[in-house]
């Protein structure tokens, strides 16, 4: 989402401010360290913690990240990525390029929620994390939680855990009328079709990457990223959850409220020798 403002400042100012102050306070420094960020995306936040937080960042992806395309834009915001300790490295199924122990820190931040591969992943980090050092995890939104199918501008709360697959997919192939009015230039748009329109998007290509969106999603709970975690040598250390008030729908309350309640949580654990 490079060239949208409010998609920049979240993966360059709040992320990584939210994920240096979560890992000092347990007295982990980012400033100096190595790092692996695990599913760097577009690269921005990878971008950030080697420009404005003084790490060295390898930011790593199953889809080569764009590095010229986001040199440009940071050099656009006032941000010279050229000096900075940062490469970007595609991952091959299963494996990372990477030698042993090469990290002081790994870095997984929403992107847990999509890997499918759970044990290579984890055997992976564990594989390129030094003795003694860190994994940090953050996923939002959990599954269970009312946005969990990442859908939140075309869907209802909680419609992933009503409805089949199929279902869904109808859906959101016969949506009309938005569920919250969406900004646009200029105001705001009450049906897909303005919205779409405004952004010049063909309605074929938005379903079909908002039902990619949906499929990427691996219905993880954090009970089994504990477990993952135990199972390839980490002991975890401190746990947030991220929570807010919510309505218990009448046709969800079997649902137990620890898997409904939270909306995410960040994490940091240390891999054992």
């Amino acid at each position: 989402m490079l060239g949208d403002d409010a998609w920049w400042e979240s993966h360059w100012e709040t992320a990584p401010d939210e994920i240096c102050h979560f890992l000092a306070s347990d007295g982990i420094q980012v400033a100096g360290a190595s790092i692996a960020d695990f599913g760097c995306g577009d690269g921005i936040m990878a971008g950030a913690l080697a420009c404005r937080l003084g790490a060295s960042v390898v930011g790593f992806d199953l889809y080569a990240t764009d590095a010229l395309a986001l040199h440009t834009e940071a050099k656009a915001r006032g941000h010279d990525l050229s000096a900075s300790p940062l490469e970007f490295r595609t991952i091959v199924p299963g494996a990372l390029d990477a030698r042993d122990g090469e990290f002081d820190i790994g870095l997984s931040w929403s992107a847990m929620e999509h890997v499918f591969d759970r044990v290579g992943y984890m055997r992976e980090a564990r594989r390129v994390i030094k003795p003694y050092g860190h994994l940090f995890v953050q996923v939002w939104p959990m599954w269970h939680s009312e946005h969990g199918h990442h859908l939140w501008q075309w869907l209802q709360p909680f419609d992933h855990l009503r409805y089949s697959r199929d279902e869904i997919v109808e859906k959101l192939r016969t949506l009309d009328r938005l569920p919250t009015p969406l900004e646009i230039g200029g105001g705001t748009a009450d049906t897909l079709g303005e919205y779409l329109g405004a952004l010049g998007m063909e309605h074929d290509t938005w379903f079909s990457q908002t039902v990619a969106s949906y499929d990427s999603c691996n219905r993880i709970t954090i009970d089994e990223i504990q477990t993952l975690l135990l199972e390839h040598g980490f002991s975890i250390g401190r746990v947030e959850f991220m929570t807010g008030q919510i309505h218990v729908p009448e046709d969800l309350q079997s649902i137990p409220l620890s898997r409904l309640s939270p909306n995410g949580f960040k994490l940091t654990a240390w891999r054992k020798p």
